[in-house]
């Protein structure tokens, strides 16, 4: 399983989106850290460090709805996870990346994903029963920044298939977290991931090559780490939260 240190997940990153267009005119007129209402519009606030009061108030509810991972509250390390945060419908690719799973079900006996997030929950279980994956992917609904955290402090790999983005705040969350990400390469995203160096790039559909990067992820950790370490250094050197200051000064 892949495993980053303690300090990389562990420290507090600002991060803000792009100030490009309409974005530095929008910092211009809000303060740095205001409730985030959409990747483009505004600087936001990475998230906070987690103290012991906090995994205890959240880990539970977490631990309950993982409980088919075969992992205990006392035993919070998870396998190979795969997690996805975002909307749960088609166009953010989520049935691709259940066929990916189904797929390493074999090479990575222990891989498992985790979808947080709402959506049409119903169809997308029904489709992962189908699979015969039903037993190791879990649908924890919407978290909070939080279980946010946990969930991201215990993934293996970030994955976002989507068709069509912008610059999703769920990227820049995991790469200032130091988690390895995989991502299809539309909207803004291939402008903050540079496939190879600081994250993987592959076509929306190719579920083949996701299934190859997500392979190779885990079964080569030294890759996974300095992949992470990369992506954690674009968001501190892009859009951390001094430099956007900077740039209005």
């Amino acid at each position: 399983m892949l495993s980053m240190s303690s300090h990389s997940r562990n420290e507090q990153v600002r991060i803000a989106a792009p100030l490009t267009g309409r974005n530095r005119e929008a910092a211009r007129n809000h303060s740095l850290f205001p409730p985030p209402r959409g990747v483009h519009h505004r600087p936001v606030r990475a998230l906070a460090v987690l103290d012991e009061r906090d995994y205890a108030k959240s880990a539970p509810r977490l631990h309950a709805q993982l409980g088919a991972f075969g992992r205990g509250a006392d035993h919070p390390a998870l396998p190979n996870v795969v997690l996805f945060l975002g909307r749960l419908e088609r166009g953010k690719g989520i049935f691709d990346l259940l066929d990916t799973i189904s797929a390493l079900r074999g090479p990575i006996p222990d891989v498992r994903l985790v979808c947080a997030g709402d959506g049409d929950l119903e169809s997308i279980a029904r489709y992962a029963k189908e699979l015969g994956i039903g037993d190791v992917v879990a649908f924890p609904s919407w978290v909070g920044p939080v279980e946010k955290q946990l969930l991201i402090g215990r993934a293996a790999v970030f994955v976002l298939p989507s068709y069509a983005e912008g610059l999703p705040m769920s990227l820049l969350e995991t790469m200032a977290a130091g988690l390895p990400v995989v991502a299809t390469a539309v909207g803004g995203i291939p402008d903050v991931v540079t496939d190879g160096v600081n994250g993987f790039l592959f076509s929306s559909g190719d579920t083949g090559m996701l299934e190859r990067l997500l392979r190779r992820l885990m079964q080569d950790r030294r890759l996974g780490q300095r992949i992470a370490r990369a992506a954690r250094e674009t968001v501190e050197h892009h859009f951390a939260a001094d430099r956007v200051v900077a740039e209005l000064e």
